[in-house]
């Protein structure tokens, strides 16, 4: 099994209803007594010291790290890039090319991740979305793929 976490999605989902997720209770939600591949963990940063401790933290945890910086184009402010084509990059190689595991899980509700669910449905691998009800695109409700809505188990993953 396979995770691949949108953190920046989770944040912003539980920030939206008072919760700040616990990555220690995640990953034992995700684990469910699975054999555990790889454990991935996409954030933006801006290299400050709270994020290095921040991320620190995350891999102690057991997550591995990817990071990307936040960019700005022009005059527009710097924003969030390349983390839903890169988790969808990672999980086809990973799933498909690699073949290293028979589950997915997703922690995202980001509709930019469905071409990769309903590929790995299609190859005959299994997917969970894990997000908040309120985060969850509808294209990824009706995918095919099991959703753990954690909106409903907020008190075992969230700190409120």
């Amino acid at each position: 099994m396979n995770a691949y976490i949108d953190a920046a999605n989770l944040f912003h989902a539980g920030e939206s209803i008072g919760a700040t997720i616990d990555y220690l209770k995640l990953k034992s939600l995700i684990m469910q007594n699975r054999v555990l591949v790889d454990l991935n963990f996409y954030d933006m940063t801006d290299n400050s010291p709270s994020n290095r401790s921040f991320f620190s933290k995350i891999q102690g945890f057991g997550y591995n790290l990817k990071t990307f910086r936040l960019r700005g184009y022009g005059a527009q402010p710097a924003q969030e890039k390349k983390i839903d084509s890169q988790i969808v990059a990672d999980s086809l190689v990973d799933g498909l090319l690699d073949n290293k595991f028979d589950v997915a899980v997703f922690g995202s509700g980001d509709k930019d991740i469905l071409p990769a669910i309903e590929y790995l449905l299609q190859r005959g691998k299994q997917v969970e979305i894990m997000s908040f009800e309120h985060s969850l695109a509808w294209d990824l409700r009706k995918s095919g793929a099991k959703i753990v809505n954690l909106t409903e188990i907020v008190g075992q993953i969230c700190r409120i």
